[in-house]
């Protein structure tokens, strides 16, 4: 369900999702949020105004291993 909602909101916005997402979403979820737009092919390498890279985060592995099942 949450790849759905992340598939429409980027066919709404495009690339301005990414940073629509993290401005709305709390800063101890974007491991989580990361993990999916990485599955995505939407996370970028690095997103300079929310000081991020992607080879800094830790991704969440039981959503890796469930989203591999797919």
């Amino acid at each position: 369900l949450i790849l759905n909602h992340l598939i429409v909101i980027y066919n709404i916005f495009g690339d301005q999702a990414t940073n629509m997402l993290f401005f709305k979403i709390e800063e101890e979820y974007w491991d989580i949020l990361m993990t999916f737009l990485v599955f995505l092919n939407r996370m970028p390498e690095e997103l300079p105004q929310y000081n991020l890279k992607l080879s800094e985060v830790q991704l969440d592995d039981h959503i890796i291993q469930t989203l591999r099942k797919i």
